[in-house]
């Protein structure tokens, strides 16, 4: 039985030669690119602590400020990382270049929504209507149920949800009934012409008198404004709180009847003219 002994000769000292010059030609830069990507992150985290406290200080709307410390997060973590790329040679010229075709591409594609966004951003931030607030938006009225940051969510006096885009919420006329607490609720009475005037408008600001929601400190007002075909309308005009509207406005609208009724106030004749012809 022969044994063979086989000798192989490895160049290990070629190696450690090699692993020497990796270590130096790269070595530096790992670390730099090391102290780099910590220092950064360190910085990141601290900039966005001072921005959320800033935003806070400035009392914006919660939904904003998250999104707005999101968006600041993702950039200047795509910075640090674009910079740590650039010191192991990267070329982030073309990524640049290539996210920026892509986020122009995105965009065209969600400019609707983008417009949503902007929209509902401005909202949160410039508040001009919050939660519970009784607001006409285009052709809806109703209570603010909530405010995101592509929609809005109201409430109808029919219990209907209705959900605004932000986008259409902006580019019309925002009524806000509840931003100054209280509002002016009308009536149009219309009685007959032959009763007095005088009767009318005191009863009227009688009953107005007695209703506890009615504001006593302001106006009043009962006036004639239209007399035709045997009746009188009077507009009556008087103030109450913005969260009391409805309540007041129909109780106020019946007692005034029940007024006229027990004051034998009449209302105005239903005359029907009949021409015959042979």
């Amino acid at each position: 039985v022969k044994i063979v002994y086989l000798i192989v000769e490895i160049p290990v000292e070629k190696y450690i030669d090699l692993a020497k010059n990796i270590a130096m030609s790269y070595g530096p830069k790992v670390i730099l690119a090391f102290v780099t990507f910590i220092i950064g992150w360190w910085v990141v985290g601290r900039v966005l602590k001072i921005f959320s406290a800033t935003l806070k200080r400035q009392k914006i709307d919660e939904t904003v400020s998250n999104f707005f410390i999101s968006v600041t997060d993702v950039v200047l973590k795509g910075i640090v990382i674009m910079m740590v790329a650039n010191i192991f040679g990267i070329e982030t010229t073309s990524i640049v270049a290539l996210l920026g075709a892509v986020g122009f591409g995105v965009g065209l594609a969600l400019q609707g929504s983008l417009g949503h966004l902007a929209s509902g951003i401005l909202l949160l931030f410039f508040k001009p209507y919050k939660v519970g607030d009784w607001v006409k938006l285009g052709e809806y009225q109703g209570y603010v149920e909530e405010i995101q940051v592509f929609n809005t969510i109201i409430k109808t006096e029919d219990h209907r949800q209705v959900i605004i885009p932000n986008g259409s919420v902006t580019s019309h006329a925002i009524v806000n009934m509840s931003s100054l607490g209280e509002i002016r609720f009308e009536h149009k009475v219309p009685v007959s012409d032959e009763e007095d005037v005088s009767k009318v408008i005191r009863v009227v600001k009688n009953v107005l008198n007695d209703h506890p929601l009615v504001k006593k400190d302001r106006p009043i007002e009962v006036y004639v404004s239209l007399i035709e075909d045997g009746k009188s309308v009077f507009d009556v005009m008087a103030i109450c709180k913005s969260s009391d509207y409805w309540q007041v406005f129909y109780e106020t609208l019946t007692n005034i009847k029940k007024e006229f009724l027990a004051q034998g106030i009449k209302g105005p004749d239903q005359n029907i003219d009949l021409h015959m012809h042979q």
